[in-house]
């Protein structure tokens, strides 16, 4: 996602990540770099069970609820508006940062109750301000040293705490120009079953209790957001201004007479419908790469060549499927969609 890239690989596809961006949690809802280095006062926010955060969005089906909207979703209005999370947001990024794996977010906290949830909602923040969900995970602080039976410990009201959240699988890149950020909260209900704050049995009625809940952020307590990474791409590389290789890549898309097809030089290119039937099939010939090309590729453009693509006159406008064959090796595909508007 992101990109629209479809990136094969032989080996298991959390090894594309070779590094780990770390993004510190700071005053003022800040994700940064660098971590902190001062004293600076907890975050902290109210979780009422009898009204807790709602699902909306995300990356995992609740089987119970069917009509729960998952996927890719602007939470905005229905999460980030309440009064009951953290947010904490990253500068624009200044590129591409692409994640593969299981995101972890490691977290300082306290509460004044014996038990409760922490819950975090990962998301794309788009220029124009759309907070679009990604993934989300959460944890629960008597299970904080594990799951088996001898794990489970209750916490002491105000003392503090290291939870770690693992999100789940997810390959995304954060395209330059949107920002990170993360969502705390202590429920995403129905998704996951509520915690009562009261420190008895789970999955069963009883009484609730409104937490206060707290999250650290200074020097001795550097709670944090783990993104695994690709090296070529991660916002902590050296070399960050360093242009990105891309495969694949349309231009103008969407278009409404014909589109330039970039990919390496001699590469097949295969169109499809979305009922997968081949519509268009031929190669990426030679040329000379010309300004607008270096715009696209930066110092790769003279490795690529373009296939423009006119779609007949029988073709209807929709969204095609386009698929690559590396001339290298005849083996590495990647796909792209592109929308045709007559």
């Amino acid at each position: 996602m992101g990109i629209n890239e479809w990136i094969e690989t032989n080996e298991p596809w959390d090894s594309l990540c070779d590094e780990i961006d770390t993004f510190y949690l700071k005053a003022g809802g800040l994700l940064s770099l660098s971590p902190p280095t001062t004293v600076e006062p907890a975050d902290s926010f109210f979780y009422d069970p009898r009204d807790p955060s709602p699902a909306y969005g995300g990356n995992r089906f609740n089987p119970f609820s069917p009509s729960m909207k998952i996927g890719p979703w602007d939470i905005r209005d229905s999460v980030e508006a309440r009064g009951d999370n953290l947010i904490y947001t990253t500068d624009v990024l200044p590129n591409d940062v692409t994640v593969v794996g299981k995101p972890k977010v490691q977290l300082y906290v306290s509460s004044n109750r014996r038990d409760t949830d922490f819950a975090v909602r990962l998301c794309d923040v788009y220029p124009d301000g759309r907070s679009i969900i990604m993934g989300q995970g959460i944890r629960r602080a008597r299970f904080r040293n594990g799951y088996e039976v001898h794990d489970v410990v209750l916490m002491n009201p105000d003392s503090v705490y290291l939870l770690e959240i693992e999100l789940y699988d997810i390959g995304l890149t954060f395209l330059a120009g949107h920002r990170v950020r993360i969502v705390i909260t202590s429920s995403i209900y129905p998704m996951f079953d509520r915690n009562l704050n009261n420190g008895d049995s789970m999955y069963v009625p009883g009484d609730t209790l409104v937490a206060k809940n707290f999250v650290y952020h200074d020097r001795i307590h550097p709670s944090r957001l783990i993104l695994p990474v690709s090296s070529a791409i991660g916002v902590a590389e050296g070399e960050r201004n360093k242009p990105r290789e891309n495969t694949l890549r349309i231009y103008p898309n969407p278009f409404n007479s014909s589109c330039k097809i970039f990919a390496p030089c001699g590469s097949e290119v295969r169109i499809y419908d979305l009922l997968g039937r081949l519509i268009f099939k031929g190669t990426c010939s030679h040329k000379k790469a010309g300004n607008s090309d270096s715009m696209l590729f930066g110092s790769n453009s003279k490795k690529r060549c373009e296939l423009i693509w006119q779609p007949a006159q029988q073709i209807p406008s929709g969204i095609y499927v386009i698929k690559i064959l590396v001339a290298a090796d005849k083996k590495t595909t990647c796909y792209a969609k592109v929308a045709f508007v007559k």
